[in-house]
């Protein structure tokens, strides 16, 4: 990505959520800035394969501000519905947004679908049995995010358990790697896993920004994002090179809010941005 700003991120909503003042800043994860056609003007045959561009892609991700119309439905908490309710919900609303800005600016989207569950299950070319225990993950071969109610971090809790918002946020993460997997960054085996998994925070930050944008977050909401964040973040003494490196609570922190605030809008590239993050963490003396 060059020196545009990715403020062109998350073009506009579906039919079903549009958003007051969008403002998707995803020049911190990568890209840059044009105006681009309505929605209804978008010819779905014409659409190219994201993956045939890579992280050119997320260059030419558009950014509008549409009028938020009374009718449109919110995402406020998840009151009166089950956690099975509301993480569908969430991965509905995630998904239309990203289908959105992918196909306004040229490019197919195909959507990420999410499983439900509480005991082991077939996970498909991912894993053989996808249990619990294991927490929320991506698989890219057939493209589900897995997403266990019963799974708790390592303070015992569930995302549920510390609030709605930090259920939404992990599934804004997954989804996250699912972006990655359709322009090829997920494959790129010059990444380390820490610089996709704080992309992902990053990319989550981003639709944060959006959920804001639209006034649908309450008091503690962000807290709950990063929050479950930390929980999740790795030990001191985890090597930034570890295949299950996720990032320490203060990168993930710092990812997810350079997605929802677009600080870093003269980056590069979104894989430089989160090389040097990672070569930061490798000069760190861990406690």
């Amino acid at each position: 990505m060059n020196n545009r700003t990715l403020n062109r991120l998350l073009k506009t909503l579906s039919a079903m959520i549009l958003l007051m003042s969008l403002g998707f800043h995803a020049a911190a994860c990568g890209g840059g800035t044009h105006s681009t056609p309505a929605p209804e003007d978008v010819n779905t045959r014409d659409l190219q394969n994201p993956l045939d561009e890579g992280e050119k892609v997320l260059a030419d991700l558009p950014e509008v501000n549409p009028p938020l119309t009374g009718s449109d439905p919110r995402i406020v908490s998840s009151q009166n519905v089950t956690v099975q309710q509301f993480v569908q919900t969430i991965n509905a609303n995630i998904n239309d947004k990203w289908q959105a800005v992918f196909e306004n600016a040229g490019y197919a989207y195909s959507k990420a679908k999410v499983l439900v569950y509480n005991r082991p299950i077939s996970a498909g070319g991912c894993l053989r049995i996808a249990a619990p225990r294991i927490g929320p993950f991506y698989c890219p071969q057939n493209m589900p995010v897995y997403y266990p109610l019963s799974w708790t971090e390592r303070t015992g809790r569930t995302p549920a358990q510390i609030g709605d918002f930090a259920v939404a946020a992990v599934l804004a993460h997954e989804a996250g790697h699912h972006v990655q997997n359709l322009i090829g960054t997920l494959q790129d085996p010059k990444l380390y896993t820490i610089q996709r998994e704080l992309q992902a925070d990053c990319m989550a930050g981003i639709w944060g920004r959006s959920v804001y944008e639209e006034g649908s977050l309450e008091p503690g909401d962000v807290d709950e994002a990063l929050q479950v964040m930390a929980d999740a973040a790795d030990l001191p003494g985890t090597p930034p090179e570890s295949l299950r490196a996720h990032g320490t609570a203060a990168q993930r922190t710092d990812s997810f809010f350079t997605g929802h605030s677009g600080v870093l809008a003269n980056a590069s590239s979104a894989s430089q941005v989160f090389f040097r993050q990672s070569q930061k963490v490798r000069s760190r003396k861990f406690a």
